[in-house]
């Protein structure tokens, strides 16, 4: 079971606090109009619209030239030719002899294959084998 309390603030209905109600009401809806009237609110927020497309302006001529370096960087970067480097990549790399150097090198194939390991001996009789 659910209880729900519903709070009602109690109000005077009497004659004279409801004219004064009205009478703030009147003042403050007369306060607006004369706003509206006068321009100001309109004056403002047409100054800070012309505020804005400034800023706007500024922001895509900024974005406009920050791509215009991008785009001459990358022309830039591609000077070197690709066979010069991967040479002069070659020329300074570590020599190994991995498996595939092995190969080309007898004298290095056994240390290719690594360490030999002791023979199982079979289970079966030696003239199964």
């Amino acid at each position: 079971k659910a209880v729900t309390n519903n709070a009602v603030v109690n109000e005077v209905f009497d004659d004279e606090a409801l004219i004064l109600r009205l009478r703030k009401q009147v003042k403050d809806l007369e306060r607006q109009k004369q706003a509206l009237e006068s321009g100001d609110a309109v004056r403002k927020l047409e100054e800070e619209k012309e505020e804005l497309a400034t800023l706007l302006k500024q922001k895509n001529d900024a974005v406009s030239t920050f791509r215009d370096m991008v785009l001459h960087a990358n022309g830039l970067v591609a000077l070197g030719s690709p066979r010069v480097a991967s040479k002069r990549a070659q020329r300074n790399r570590r020599k190994t002899w991995a498996p595939g150097a092995a190969g080309k090198n007898p004298a290095r194939r056994s240390l290719a294959a690594g360490p030999r390991r002791p023979s199982r001996p079979s289970l079966l009789p030696a003239e199964q084998v």
